[in-house]
């Protein structure tokens, strides 16, 4: 059996029911609270990873047009290319047949096609390196080969450059495994 209730037990559950909601309130205010801090925290962690990643294929993709360079000066007897389209040979009659290049690829630094061309004495492309100048988180630890990354303060500092070996053409230059070649005439 109930008790009946008097006006002063009605205030004071109506006071209990508005003080236990501001609780409540609070209690999911601190829980949002705490998912923000998390969500950025899980962000910082994505974007460095995301970065690192980005260097990573900053240097395979570095690495992807010295070797293309490479292999054109080597196949034009010691010739650098005069652009990067050349190397892809789609619309070169001297270079229909060899694409030094598959692609030319997008910077991961900067998601844009914005290469910055080394040039060398007489205007030919000898390397290529990024147009951006964020700070890399990688500056040390490189391979032998890219030892000249150590300490760099910027992506645009990541040079890739073909640089022949002095005595590479002791032979002559159109000789291709023991084969002598036409050497091709170069614009």
């Amino acid at each position: 059996m109930e008790l009946p209730m008097k006006a002063g037990d009605q205030r004071a559950k109506t006071v209990f029911v508005i003080a236990e909601a501001g609780f409540t309130y609070l209690g999911v205010m601190i829980i949002v609270f705490i998912i923000a801090i998390a969500m950025q925290s899980t962000a910082q962690v994505w974007h460095t990873s995301m970065q690192r990643e980005n260097e990573q294929e900053l240097l395979y993709i570095g690495h992807q047009f010295q070797t293309a360079i490479g292999k054109y000066y080597n196949w034009s007897g010691g010739h650098f290319p005069p652009n990067l389209e050349v190397m892809l040979g789609a619309n070169d009659q001297q270079t229909a047949n060899n694409r030094f290049l598959r692609k030319i690829f997008l910077d991961p630094m900067t998601q844009k096609q914005d290469w910055v061309l080394i040039y060398g004495k007489a205007g030919e492309v000898m390397g290529v390196h990024s147009a951006s100048n964020d700070v890399p988180f990688k500056k040390g630890g490189f391979s032998k080969e890219d030892a000249a990354l150590e300490g760099k303060e910027h992506y645009a500092e990541w040079l890739f450059v073909y640089v022949p070996r002095l005595n590479q053409f002791a032979m002559p230059p159109n000789m291709v495994n023991g084969y002598v070649r036409p050497v091709p005439r170069i614009h």
